[in-house]
């Protein structure tokens, strides 16, 4: 799992371009669910941008506009908290 920012981004772009199709970014179904959990703040700007675009260009179309919308990042431990509590 990574983080939904763009260090996390930048991370799996790298290993897939090593590794190929066998890798995959974990996500949930519906972003919508998962709003709330939306509280990492960006540094800065630069970084904001940064994993728009990069979650564009990957595909992740819904990742992009979840944080355009919420305008934070979601660290991978939220999502690990939820599927733990299942």
């Amino acid at each position: 799992a990574f983080d939904y920012d763009a260090a996390g981004l930048e991370m799996y772009q790298t290993l897939r371009n090593h590794l190929g199709e066998q890798l995959q970014f974990l996500q949930p179904n519906d972003y919508r669910l998962y709003e709330d959990y939306f509280r990492m703040a960006p540094k800065d700007h630069k970084q904001y941008v940064k994993c728009i675009r990069l979650a564009e260009k990957l595909g992740f179309l819904s990742l992009a506009e979840t944080v355009k919308k919420k305008r934070k990042f979601m660290e991978q431990e939220m999502l690990l908290l939820e599927f733990n509590n299942e």
